[in-house]
């Protein structure tokens, strides 16, 4: 049986979030959801995460402006600004409604989000949808990573830890590892999942939420 929920984890900077905007084709354009991107200073490092809609572009990084939306990680001289009144408005608005699109995309989730009580409460019916879902979900060592880089509460780990198991066991969702090991099959994975969307998807919608 096709899976209706698919999500990827694993080690970062392996092209997750790439790959499953490269399967999408015309379903970018029409999906609900979020996609997280990486925003790029001049030299190529990290500067911050951005939430925008799947369908905003095809890249999975960006270069880094000022003007930039939903920038809700961003480091500073400083530090690293945590804004999570942006990352809550931001999550609520691109999720606004997405149960009444073809596909579902929640990208890089399992992050602080899960400090948010309304953003757990909205996952939790977005993955109860009937709505197909694909998504990547942060793996255990890159939510340690982020944990201890952000200095967040224990809380974090007992959220992240039931959603994990809520995935797999109540959402019904298949979870793929991806690394270099995995890389063909889960491949091969996302574009059967995508392929049997793909039918009366239009390939120059009408309508794209920014």
């Amino acid at each position: 049986m096709r899976p209706t929920r698919l999500f990827l984890e694993g080690p970062g900077g392996q092209g997750k979030t790439t790959l499953l905007l490269k399967n999408m084709g015309a379903l970018r354009m029409n999906a609900g959801g979020f996609v997280v991107r990486r925003l790029l200073d001049p030299e190529g490092k990290i500067r911050g995460f951005s939430l925008s809609s799947p369908g905003a572009s095809d890249e999975a990084s960006l270069p880094f402006a000022k003007s930039a939306e939903n920038v809700f990680l961003e480091r500073t001289e400083s530090g690293v600004a945590q804004r999570l009144h942006v990352l809550e408005e931001g999550m609520l608005s691109l999720l606004d409604g997405c149960e009444h699109r073809k596909l579902i995309v929640v990208d890089e989730f399992g992050g602080i989000e899960l400090l948010l009580p309304k953003i757990r409460a909205r996952l939790a019916e977005i993955l109860s949808a009937r709505v197909p879902c694909i998504g990547v979900f942060k793996s255990r060592d890159n939510a340690k990573n982020m944990a201890e880089t952000l200095d967040l509460p224990s809380e974090y780990f007992r959220r992240y830890n039931e959603l994990r198991a809520r995935i797999v066991e109540d959402f019904q969702a298949e979870l793929l590892f991806f690394d270099s090991r995995t890389r063909r099959e889960t491949e091969e994975a996302v574009a059967s999942f995508c392929c049997g969307l793909q039918a009366g998807v239009p390939e120059h919608p009408s309508e794209t939420r920014g």
